[in-house]
């Protein structure tokens, strides 16, 4: 992952977990670990004190393999990719401990299949609190967005490319809808133009930073 350009890499999975799809690497002592997954994002946010950062936080919850419950059910926080940890990893989750927290989240689940929604929004939350502890929440750039659709996932068709988006830059981008077609190969280019950074070479994506501020400044 490093030599794609990630100075820091953490909470890595190598491929979704389906051992029927993917074979020998799940070697059954983790599963999902949204926890330990948001704890390397925050401990990359509280190493970063100074400089500016870019950072990809791709929650495993969503990929097809194993549910949230088989996870809750079958495995501790405490079990990673990466071994057994030493502590549990529940910074900025408003609970003592992880099995408190992950009760919670049956608790505030009406049914077993927004198990994994309200995992990936405390995660969310959990990241939220840390950049707002260390002073960086209102000059961030956040972008959440879904890597494609499911029902036509390998096809043009509207379900497998329509996807949510929601971009929030306080001071930078106003609450509102943007209603034009766009793509994640946009990402980067609209990354680079609202950081001030001009590229010597040919991308395929275009900035949006013009269009959704004009939006804002209208709204």
């Amino acid at each position: 992952v490093k030599d794609c350009g990630f100075d820091f890499v953490g909470g890595l999975y190598v491929e979704n977990l389906s051992d029927e799809i993917f074979g020998n690497f799940n070697n059954g002592n983790f599963s999902h670990n949204m926890e330990w997954m948001t704890n390397e994002a925050i401990q990359f946010i509280e190493e970063n004190t100074t400089e500016p950062f870019f950072m990809y936080f791709n929650p495993t919850v969503p990929h097809v393999g194993h549910s949230v419950d088989y996870a809750f059910q079958n495995f501790t926080c405490m079990q990673t990719p990466s071994g057994i940890l030493d502590e549990e990893p529940i910074k900025y989750f408003p609970f003592d401990t992880c099995e408190e927290y992950r009760d919670s989240v049956y608790n505030r689940s009406a049914n077993l299949d927004e198990l994994g929604p309200i995992y990936v929004d405390d995660s969310l939350g959990a990241i939220l609190e840390a950049l707002n502890a260390t002073g960086k929440l209102n000059n961030t750039l956040i972008i959440f967005q879904q890597d494609h659709g499911i029902e036509t996932k390998k096809a043009l068709y509207e379900n497998g490319i329509r996807v949510a988006q929601f971009a929030w830059y306080p001071g930078k981008i106003q609450a509102g809808v943007f209603d034009k077609p766009v793509s994640s190969i946009d990402i980067a280019a609209t990354v680079l133009d609202f950081s001030g950074i001009d590229v010597d070479y040919l991308m395929d994506g275009i900035s949006w930073k013009e269009e959704i501020t004009a939006v804002s400044s209208s709204t």
